[in-house]
């Protein structure tokens, strides 16, 4: 064995422990819950408010919450099921993307007895009705992006079935939206400008057949590089931006920066971006 696959070796058996050590301490935590049933986890959520309140809790593409905002959230909901007079094990349907109410939503009903059960927002319409069915949901909980369908199907009164396509239709959207949202603003494009927008007659030269291969970012998913090289003046950055803007719309994560940008951050001068996953 070479020293390098020992070394591989040595590595993965140190993550293999590391991860045996964590799931040990988890069991280890959860344990008591047999002697103690008053301790839930809302009640260990509370010490965790009380011992980390400033701290982020949650962050999404719209939100950034310290556990101390996420605890009141969470207990706006709580006092929204009480004053709906929900019962300790009634069942509330959830139906919404990944967002901070999300988590607070179902945090704050299971605290005062409420059961939540969580939709999948990807499910075929005739799907849905069964889950629901199933779930014997008192009430249901959705995202604000289905509210102008909720009042479209109490106008024109739709089948059950098309009414439930439409709701997930509009989730569905609502929710590619956001992520393409949190690509954008990861991006750090500048401006918006697109292919479309750009003078090929002010350069004769250019070959637009080119640019036009480029748009199709198949050089992307083959992985290779794209130099723009030219005077200044000649359109470099807006075909640049043009292609960045192609690629977010596609689903890719583009990031712009400059070469002044890059040699600064380089020698140590200039902030690093930290960034988060998006929805």
């Amino acid at each position: 064995m070479t020293d390098e696959t020992s070394g591989r070796a040595n590595s993965a058996t140190a993550v293999k422990s590391s991860a045996n050590k964590d799931w040990l301490r988890a069991l280890q935590r959860v344990a008591p819950i047999e002697q103690d049933h008053s301790r839930i986890l809302s009640a260990a959520f509370d010490e965790v408010v009380a011992a980390r309140g400033s701290e982020a809790a949650v962050i999404d593409d719209r939100e950034r919450l310290s556990f101390t905002q996420f605890a009141e959230r969470a207990n706006r909901y709580s006092r929204w099921a009480l004053d709906e007079e929900l019962q300790k094990g009634d069942v509330v349907a959830l139906l919404m993307g990944n967002c901070a109410d999300y988590a607070a939503i179902w945090l704050g009903l299971t605290r005062v007895g409420v059961v939540v059960a969580l939709l999948n927002t990807h499910l075929s319409a005739l799907a849905l009705a069964h889950c629901l069915r199933v779930a014997g949901a008192r009430s249901a909980i959705v995202s604000d992006a289905l509210a102008p369908a909720l009042e479209a199907a109490e106008r024109d009164k739709p089948g059950y079935t098309q009414f439930l396509h439409d709701l997930l239709a509009t989730e569905v959207a609502a929710s590619e939206q956001r992520r393409l949202d949190g690509r954008m603003r990861f991006s750090r494009l500048p401006a918006h400008k697109t292919l479309e927008q750009f003078d090929f007659t002010a350069q004769p030269t250019l070959d637009r057949r080119l640019v036009e291969d480029l748009a199709t970012l198949r050089f992307v998913e083959q992985k290779s590089n794209c130099l723009l090289i030219g005077p200044p003046g000649v359109g470099k950055t807006h075909l640049a931006i043009a292609l960045g803007h192609r690629a977010v719309h596609a689903g890719y994560r583009v990031y712009y920066t400059t070469a002044a940008d890059l040699v600064a951050r380089y020698d140590g001068r200039a902030p690093r971006y930290t960034s988060y996953p998006t929805a």
